[in-house]
C-alpha cells in the first residue's frame, strides 16, 4: 500500500488543500485546472506515481473548474 505521508496533492482547490494539507508530504496549490494538469505531467516525468486521475466527479464537468490529483512520491 502507499503511505499518504509520502503523496503529493496537487490542486486548485482551496478546500481540499486545507482538508488534506496535514495528512500528505507536500501540497501544490495552482490557479487553473491546465497547471494542475501540466504540474502533474512534470512530477510524472520525474517518476512520481500517478495515484489518481483528474477526471471530474460531477455530471456537469464543464461547470466544474476544480481539480485535485493524489501522486506518490517515492522515486527510484
Amino acid at each position: 500500500m502507499f503511505d499518504l505521508g509520502k503523496c503529493i496533492l496537487v490542486t486548485n482547490n482551496d478546500r481540499a488543500a486545507e482538508k488534506w494539507g496535514e495528512n500528505v508530504e507536500q501540497v501544490v496549490m495552482v490557479e487553473t485546472y491546465e497547471e494542475v494538469l501540466l504540474k502533474t505531467r512534470d512530477l510524472i516525468h520525474t517518476n512520481h506515481k500517478l495515484l489518481t486521475h483528474p477526471q471530474a466527479s460531477s455530471l456537469k464537468p464543464n461547470q466544474t473548474p476544480y481539480r485535485t490529483i493524489l501522486l506518490y512520491s517515492e522515486t527510484g
